[in-house]
């Protein structure tokens, strides 16, 4: 359960991607299916902090370190959250988190990678910038003549001044931002409690010192409570004029994935199994709490009718 982005960084880094289930309640990846799909050829695992909930860190750092596998995890949802303690992104380990326009701090496009090794930090500067080892500031603020030299093929992935100003700004609003999704979360939360076709997912399980980053507020449809399927809702809801979403549909029921890697229904059941049931509401610093009880009344009018 993500974008596609976090499987096709692995692909075009010339290596194939295994996916493991997750676990129903937070839609985390889960730590024993991991251990399940571990082979002689496994060399990293890629953890998902979705939505903003951190996973498990402790059991995939554990069974990481039995198997002599990296961690590298996708903070894309999780900036501002907090796993048992420590912030994401402050582990040491290679974490890679996003700053598109729709996450929780944004340079309108781009993102930042955290390590604590010194020597990756140096070979990742390398490598956004076409292999070159002296960026433009490196040269242009030395007194003398700076030559780069391409060290390895490199990326022109580089963040301009005016993304950096962005973000600079954004980050010092964070937890402003970050608490105005808490308290939204929690009328969303309160409105929805009682209604038999939803159920809440992700939220529910955070533990005692951790904190979600909500990057994405999710409802679960009970089917089985509704007529109406998941799609029907979310087209209700738009129509309306509630801008809800499916964040996501598991990557194996997608047609590259499905093809190349020869995945068939029921592989992955409890990621298909979400995948026909979740969607999302908006959930934005930028909303106001008159724009938050109209989203709660139309979902009710909606699920109501339907």
């Amino acid at each position: 359960m993500t974008f596609a982005a976090t499987a096709n960084a692995i692909i075009h880094a010339g290596a194939r991607p295994g996916f493991a289930d997750i676990d129903l309640d937070t839609l985390n990846i889960d730590p024993s299916e991991i251990e399940k799909k571990l082979t002689p050829k496994t060399k990293a695992v890629l953890p998902v902090h979705f939505g903003g909930l951190p996973c498990d860190m402790q059991a995939i750092q554990d069974l990481a370190a039995r198997h002599g596998v990296t961690i590298i995890e996708d903070a894309a949802h999780a900036i501002g959250s907090v796993d048992k303690g420590q912030k994401i992104g402050g582990s040491g380990r290679l974490t890679c988190f996003s700053f598109y326009a729709n996450k929780n701090l944004t340079t309108a496009e781009g993102g930042m990678i955290t390590t604590s090794n010194a020597s990756q930090a140096e070979r990742l500067k390398v490598l956004r910038l076409h292999g070159l080892n002296h960026d433009a500031w490196g040269r242009y603020k030395s007194r003398q003549l700076v030559v780069s030299d391409v060290m390895e093929v490199g990326y022109k992935y580089n963040m301009t001044d005016i993304q950096a100003s962005l973000g600079l700004h954004q980050l010092r609003k964070m937890e402003r931002f970050l608490s105005k999704r808490e308290h939204y979360a929690r009328l969303y939360d309160e409105a929805f409690k009682d209604i038999p076709a939803l159920s809440f997912v992700n939220r529910q399980s955070v533990p005692v010192g951790s904190r979600h980053g909500l990057h994405l507020y999710l409802l679960l449809l009970n089917l089985q409570k509704t007529k109406a399927t998941r799609n029907d809702i979310v087209v209700a809801l738009r129509q309306a004029g509630v801008g809800a979403a499916v964040h996501y549909i598991a990557l194996p029921l997608h047609p590259y994935y499905r093809d190349t890697f020869g995945y068939k229904p029921g592989d992955f059941k409890k990621s298909e199994w979400i995948s026909d049931r979740i969607f999302t509401l908006p959930l934005s610093p930028a909303m106001s709490e008159k724009d938050v009880l109209y989203i709660i009344e139309t979902v009710k009018l909606v699920i109501n009718k339907k």
